[in-house]
């Protein structure tokens, strides 16, 4: 799960040019039933489902409970070290989910995309469903 422009952009601004950021405390990971890029320095193509039909980010706090400490190089990563589930699709299907991403907001639609990713196997999330992401599938990395 590669780092969004972003992201990318207030780690370089830090390191270089001592530009201040601070990082989320929390992260919110969302589902979007459409691929994610980056188009012209941008995230483009996210869609998330609607929250009259129960959806929601979910709340992933920054800590080592959540994430161990990064290892490796080239590149260095971390994975997902607690299950992280969502609501349960209540009213409509959801979709297909063929995206991951963490944002720094919690409402839908809004904040900075930390990371994004596709599926390697989409999910359909039907009426009923809850969406699970299991333990040590989500691997973040930076190269």
């Amino acid at each position: 799960m590669p780092a969004g422009p972003y992201l990318e952009q207030a780690l370089l601004n830090l390191s270089l040019n001592g530009t201040a950021f601070t990082p989320a405390a929390t992260l919110y990971m969302g589902l979007s039933t459409t691929v994610i890029s980056v188009v012209s320095g941008a995230i483009s193509g996210i869609t998330e489902p609607s929250a009259t039909d129960g959806y929601a980010r979910v709340a992933v706090a920054a800590s080592t409970t959540n994430w161990p400490l990064a290892t490796g190089a080239n590149p260095a990563s971390t994975s997902n070290a607690t299950q992280i589930s969502f609501p349960t699709a209540t009213t409509a299907a959801w979709g297909t989910a063929l995206a991951t991403f963490f944002a720094d907001a919690s409402g839908i639609g809004s904040g900075n995309v930390y990371f994004y990713d596709t599926l390697a196997q989409p999910v359909d999330v039907g009426v009923g469903v809850s969406p699970d992401v299991p333990i040590g599938d989500q691997t973040i990395t930076l190269t």
